[in-house]
Order: structure tokens, then C-alpha cells, then sequence
């Protein structure tokens, strides 16, 4: 409904929503910086989850988890859902969730994607997707622990993504053991590193 609706589209835009509250109390607005493309990579319970979030509020994209995303889709019932049921989870179905959901109003300006790729494959698959989007990654970032790659650690999944990433310009590597806010701040930092000019926090005086 809000997409034939450009007025409710403009209310329902958190750039424009913290520009009138600023200037309705006369103060200069800071624009919400608008888009990033990224993925997290890494364990479960290495901060991810909630670092994604908040991110993607800051930057207006949408945050997409992809064991989330799965679940939901099972629930559905739908043929890709009731096909997941069975357990077919392999990348070109878990592409077509993502894709779905990529064409939502919420990724817009881009998305955070965690959980997704899960190895070397299905990063070649996922890059092959992104080229047929004509969409470039951004940002890869791994959250790790330094001075972790012990011969486990080289064979776990995601630290072979990781080190597919780091072949490539967008690789990042945070530390998820430091404290929340310090982690927040960093990825911050590196997603600063990628948003374009036109995307970037800029002070408006009027609407």
C-alpha cells in the first residue's frame, strides 16, 4: 500500500522523519547516512546478531538473517518453504530466499546478510549472484578472535570464507571479544570506509 502512496512513503522515511523533528525544533538535521552492502561472517554467539540490527537502522538497509529468513520461509508453507523443510538448504535455494527478500522495500538502500555464505562454494555462488544483480558487495566483515587459527579453526566452514574474503578488497576482521560498544564502533568505522559520498551524513538547515 505505501508504495502507491508517495506521501506515506515520505512519513514512513527516516531521513526525512529526523529532518522535520529537527527543524521543527529549530535545529539543524543530520541526515541518516543511507546504504551499505555487507555480509558478517563468523560463529554463532560472536555478537553478530545484535550488531546487525542496530547497524542496519543506522545505515537504512535492511538486516538479513539468513537462519531466520529459513525458518520464516518453512513456516510459510510455500513451495520454497515446504522444499527447506526437507532439509534443502543448499545455495541456490537459501539465493532465492535471499533474493526474495532483497527486493523489499527494507533493502532499498542495501542490506547486512549474516549467515550467508557458509563456505568457499557458496561464496563463488554468491558473487555470481551479486553480478547478476549488478550489485557490489561493500564490506566483508569476519567476526573472529585474533591468534585463533588453530588446525580446528582452519578447517571450521566460516573461517574458509573468511579467508576467501580476504583475497578480495572488501575483507574486514573484528575482534568479537572486545566489549559491545567497541565492536559497534568499528564496524561503524569500516562501513564509513564504503559509503559513497552521496550516501554519507549530511547537515541540512531546511527540508
Amino acid at each position: 500500500m505505501a508504495e502507491n502512496n508517495p506521501g506515506l512513503n515520505q512519513q514512513m522515511d527516516p531521513e526525512i522523519q529526523l529532518r522535520q523533528a529537527s527543524v521543527a525544533q529549530g535545529q539543524p538535521a543530520k541526515v541518516l547516512r543511507r546504504g551499505i552492502r555487507a555480509i558478517f561472517i563468523g560463529p554463532e554467539r560472536s555478537g553478530k546478531a545484535e550488531q546487525g540490527p542496530k547497524l542496519a537502522k543506522k545505515y537504512c538497509v535492511c538486516y538479513l538473517n539468513t537462519k531466520k529468513l529459513l525458518s520464516e520461509e518453512i513456516k510459510s508453507g510455500t513451495p520454497l518453504g515446504q522444499k527447506l523443510a526437507k532439509n534443502d538448504t543448499d545455495a541456490d535455494t537459501v539465493l532465492q530466499v535471499l533474493e526474495k527478500n532483497l527486493e523489499t522495500d527494507a533493502c532499498k538502500y542495501g542490506f547486512i546478510i549474516d549467515g550467508f555464505p557458509r563456505n568457499i562454494s557458496e561464496a563463488q555462488k554468491f558473487d555470481e549472484f551479486l553480478n547478476k544483480r549488478k550489485t557490489k558487495l561493500d564490506v566483508a566483515v569476519e567476526f573472529g578472535q585474533p591468534d585463533k587459527w588453530l588446525f580446528s579453526g582452519l578447517l571450521n566452514s566460516k573461517n574458509q570464507v573468511g579467508k576467501y574474503y580476504t583475497k578480495k578488497d572488501s575483507y574486514n576482521f573484528v575482534d568479537y571479544t572486545k566489549s559491545f560498544n567497541q565492536v559497534a564502533t568499528k564496524v561503524d568505522q569500516l562501513f564509513e570506509k564504503y559509503v559513497t559520498n552521496d550516501r554519507k551524513g549530511l547537515y541540512y538547515n531546511n527540508v
